[in-house]
């Protein structure tokens, strides 16, 4: 489909600038696959506050392309 929602693991974050706009290009794991990481750029705006390495987040996308990314509570 069109759009989708991936739960993953951070794996690195790290801001950039591209023409003075902010985003995050971040490397996540999915869960339950252990093995591949996958890169992403993200919108500054569209992140939660302090995004780290080692959290839990739901990523949400449409055609591929980050249109936000959620922090997801360390216990579920």
């Amino acid at each position: 489909m069109f759009k989708k929602t991936i739960e993953a693991t951070l794996r690195d974050v790290r801001m950039v600038s591209i023409h003075g706009l902010r985003y995050y290009d971040i490397l996540y794991i999915k869960d339950g696959d252990n093995q591949t990481a996958q890169r992403s750029r993200a919108p500054y705006e569209e992140v939660y506050r302090d995004p780290r390495p080692g959290d839990r987040v739901r990523i949400h996308a449409i055609l591929d392309t980050v249109t936000g990314v959620e922090k997801l509570d360390q216990d579920a």
